[in-house]
């Protein structure tokens, strides 16, 4: 709480900074947009940040966009999720403080996935336990809940493509289907602690080594294994299904999950 208010504060400030009450309205918005494309996001890619300041954050655009005063309230029946949507959809463009978290935590999990950092493999060692689940009970941690949030955003979007297997969880990654093989309700839940292993364990140089009874299990879950292509002599790929290249970008990833609404009929005409 402590790191981010001086952010909400600096939101206050550069709202109070210029006379709105001499602006249209249109100038109003337009300069409402240019305080939170300066916001320096580096604090929204390590927090999650709490509902009551994205509120207070909220109330001083809203009330500089309406009133031109941060601090002076008027009665607008205007949902502020319509503000926030783009010009197409008949919103004002102004960018979702919340949407704007939620993006950039996607991509400090997009990181954490990589454990190619020190942070990152230490962040597993400290919050997975060792089936590889995410730990259920609390422990202190100021950047954990972004990345707990984060994950379960960016699951959906998330594949892997088969290589030598060594860095795919067989249960809990998604590489077979368009879910991961523990999200099938035929397999008991107090099974799951009993579930560890890495696709690796069924691959040899040659391709796939199934047995068979977990070629019969995958069998009924309509899963034929060896029609899905794997090459043991290069490394897996993790890719972003929202993008046609499997690349993940934070533009991409806003795009996918910030909530949509239809076209605004007019927009066909501007």
């Amino acid at each position: 709480m402590n790191t981010i208010r001086p952010l909400v504060e600096k939101i206050q400030k550069r709202a109070n900074s210029w006379t709105g009450k001499l602006l249209s309205f249109q100038g109003r918005v337009i300069l409402a947009r240019a305080i939170l494309n300066s916001l320096p996001i580096y604090n929204m890619v390590i927090y999650k940040w709490p509902r009551l300041l994205i509120k207070e954050g909220y109330s001083i655009i809203r009330n500089f966009i309406w009133t031109g005063d941060p601090s002076q309230r008027k009665g607008i029946t205007v949902k502020w999720e319509k503000v926030c949507k783009s010009l197409k959809e008949g919103g004002l463009g102004i960018r979702s403080l919340k949407e704007v978290n939620d993006d950039m935590l996607c991509k400090l999990h997009w990181a954490f996935c990589d454990r190619q950092e020190d942070w990152s493999q230490f962040m597993h060692t400290n919050f997975t336990n060792i089936a590889g689940d995410f730990i259920r009970y609390h422990k202190k941690s100021t950047i954990w809940p972004g990345i707990n949030l984060a994950a379960s955003i960016n699951r959906p979007y998330i594949r892997w493509l088969v290589g030598n297997g060594a860095n795919i969880d067989f249960w809990r990654d998604t590489w077979a289907t368009e879910i991961p093989l523990r999200e099938y309700n035929e397999i008991p839940q107090s099974l799951w602690k009993r579930c560890i292993a890495q696709l690796s364990d069924f691959i040899n140089s040659n391709g796939w080594d199934i047995p068979t009874d977990i070629r019969i299990l995958l069998l009924a879950l309509a899963i034929n294994v060896l029609e899905i292509p794997c090459n043991p002599q290069e490394a897996d790929k993790r890719i972003w299904k929202p993008d046609s290249y499997g690349n993940f970008t934070v533009i991409n990833a806003y795009e996918t999950i910030r909530k949509k609404s239809n076209t605004a009929w007019w927009w066909k005409y501007t």
